[in-house]
């Protein structure tokens, strides 16, 4: 089965214009998960103590490590290789042989979890009452796989309404409405998990739907699933990786200090978080435009799109980031509450770490559409290793901090070798002299905002403040500067025109 041919016609500002409707499209989806994810933190952290509310924290946790496993990174071999074919008899034999190998390996695992949960609980975690919890969740491992895999699909197809609607506007909302459900009739945390299991139904069953609408009751002939596995297995040791990266502070911290501190622990990152809305947005449909731009040999306006994207992501995440490090207290008070606020300084070091990764761009991604998988992987062990050092050294000497600093420091290792990766090898950089001559103004502009505002508010709405007053500041002198783009530049001029039509 051979690649069809792309066209190497379009110009880059087409490439970038679906980029920037995809995220305006994704926007509402993206803003609906995050405050979902957000609230019903903030809804289990108010009804519950820190020592419960980490409980919650944990087996979600494991929930997500066995769903990444089951999928064996099939989710990023979809985006990758749908995007290359235009027929659907093609694309359809993706998609089969995708959710038959995922689904194999969803129905094993799920079987596992829950005949081993009584020994994970007592054995690992040295906590008996999770037993229930993790066999609840162990329902839940086939269908968010299913769910998933479609909205991967839907990505693959460049379709970010439909994947959306799956993935971040109907789970997060059945899940959030379940758990005040159980929150109101006084459940416990089994409970919880249960929330998580039947939001996960919502999303296989519109999933389903989806996957009928677009092709049918019959897929097409099955993919090579040899050539599909050999790209996406060290995703899925990459994905493992990189799980690690993310979770096992969390874990590490239940297993060497305490439930509550796991809780507190749990406010902050999601949190610090949030940085990364601005490259979720632009990523949805960025990754499938750059294997797309590199099945048809167009290296040169990836380099392009990749250096304007990464400064679009840098314009949205900055004033956000710079206030959350600064006033971290202030954003752990409002959202959970006083209890939480001891957690300030890991957020403050959470946030600054993540911002490196930003400032590099959607690096990851991009190497992983040019076929670049088992490079990848290795940056993930990179990171995965340092974060497991770091985390087992640091957190019975310093607790919170030292999960905090093992995430920064590991994160920013990984990234550093994934940027080297695209730099030495295809000349794709963040880094060029339009993007620093922007950032420049952008950091005036917030310096000048935040030092007038320091004195006249406090409280939440300071950050809130200078977030929109430094945005604003800097993008009327960007306008009308000389840096933006030829590109950008015409992306304006074309928006500016509809919106005049519309008014």
């Amino acid at each position: 089965m051979g690649e069809d041919p792309n066209s190497s016609s379009e110009p880059i500002n087409t490439s970038l214009k679906n980029i920037l409707t995809g995220a305006v499209v994704s926007f509402l989806g993206f803003a609906i998960m995050r405050g979902a994810g957000l609230g019903e933190k903030v809804l289990i952290a108010r009804f519950f103590d820190p020592s419960r509310y980490g409980q919650v924290v944990l087996v979600v946790s494991l929930l997500s490590l066995a769903t990444m496993l089951a999928s064996l990174g099939l989710r990023t071999g979809i985006v990758r290789y749908l995007p290359r074919y235009e027929s659907k008899h093609n694309q359809g034999g993706i998609v089969s042989t995708s959710l038959k190998l995922a689904g194999v390996a969803s129905i094993v695992l799920s079987v596992l979890v829950f005949l081993l949960a009584e020994w994970v609980s007592t054995i690992v975690f040295n906590d008996p009452s999770l037993t229930g919890l993790l066999q609840v969740i162990a329902f839940g491992i086939p269908l968010a796989v299913f769910g998933q895999l479609s909205a991967s699909v839907a990505r693959g197809m460049k379709d970010a309404r439909s994947k959306n609607l799956i993935e971040n506007i109907c789970f997060p909302i059945t899940r959030v409405s379940l758990i005040g459900v159980v929150l109101l009739i006084s459940l416990e945390t089994a409970g919880i998990a249960g929330a998580y299991v039947g939001g996960y139904a919502v999303m296989a069953l519109l999933g389903a739907g989806y996957l009928y609408t677009v092709f049918g009751a019959s897929f097409g002939p099955d993919f090579e699933g040899s050539r599909l596995l050999r790209f996406s297995l060290p995703l899925l040791f990459a994905n493992g990786m990189s799980f690690i990266s993310s979770t096992l502070d969390t874990i590490l911290i239940g297993a060497f200090l305490s439930s509550q501190a796991v809780g507190i622990y749990g406010a902050a990152y999601p949190l610090a978080r949030l940085s990364f809305l601005a490259p979720g947005l632009l990523g949805v449909i960025f990754t499938p435009v750059i294997s797309e731009l590199h099945s048809s040999g167009q290296l040169a306006k990836i380099r392009d799109v990749y250096a304007i994207v990464t400064k679009w992501i840098v314009i949205l995440t900055l004033p956000g980031v710079a206030t959350l490090a600064l006033h971290p207290d202030l954003y752990l008070e409002f959202v959970f509450g006083s209890e939480y606020v001891s957690g300030a300084t890991a957020l403050t070091i959470l946030s600054l770490g993540f911002f490196v990764h930003i400032v590099m761009g959607i690096n990851g991604g991009t190497l992983k559409m040019l076929g670049e998988s088992n490079y990848f992987l290795l940056s993930s062990v990179v990171n995965a290793v340092l974060n497991i050092a770091l985390n087992l050294w640091l957190i019975p000497r310093i607790g919170i901090v030292g999960a905090a600093v093992a995430t920064a420091v590991s994160y920013t290792a990984g990234n550093s070798l994934v940027s080297l990766r695209l730099y030495t090898r295809y000349r794709i950089s963040p880094i060029t002299l339009n993007n620093l001559g922007t950032y420049l103004l952008y950091v005036a502009a917030l310096l000048v905002s935040y030092l007038a505002l320091y004195s006249i508010l406090d409280g939440i709405i300071f950050p809130i403040t200078v977030y929109v007053v430094s945005m604003a500041a800097f993008l009327a002198v960007y306008v009308r500067s000389r840096l933006p783009t030829e590109s950008e530049r015409e992306l304006l001029d074309d928006y500016r025109g509809k919106l005049q039509e519309t008014l």
